[in-house]
């Protein structure tokens, strides 16, 4: 009788739990990445819930924008003062109407343009 291979670590949750493990990872590091290493999930399985879960698609915006109110704590407090520009650089990325508003600048008036002959030097005799 052969053994049958044994399941990585954390391969039991379930599907809810992993759900859930996978938004308190999103929540607290802000990354995708780190979050479906801690739910211990493919980095494309996210995704797959996100289509097909409106739920889930909800949460998953629900706790972005939970951490970007916590960036915004931390670089306002702690960052900004040593780095302004990288501070509004991470938050324009998530709420770039709040972050990254382009300038919308519109000239109006008249240019008038007169064109005046020169008088011709005299020429000498």
């Amino acid at each position: 009788m052969s053994k049958q291979p044994k399941a990585p670590m954390g391969r039991d949750k379930t599907t809810p739990q992993r759900k859930k493990i996978f938004l308190a990872a999103l929540r607290e590091h802000g990354v995708v990445k780190t979050a479906c290493e801690c739910a211990d999930i493919n980095n494309q399985t996210p995704y797959a819930w996100r289509k097909s879960d409106k739920t889930f698609f909800a949460r998953w915006e629900q706790v972005l924008d939970d951490a970007i109110t916590d960036l915004e704590l931390i670089a306002h407090t702690k960052h900004a003062p040593n780095d302004p520009y990288f501070a509004k650089w991470l938050l324009a990325m998530r709420r770039p109407n709040k972050y990254n508003k382009a300038e919308n600048i519109q000239v109006a008036g008249e240019i008038k343009i007169e064109i005046v002959e020169r008088a011709k030097p005299k020429e000498e005799d």
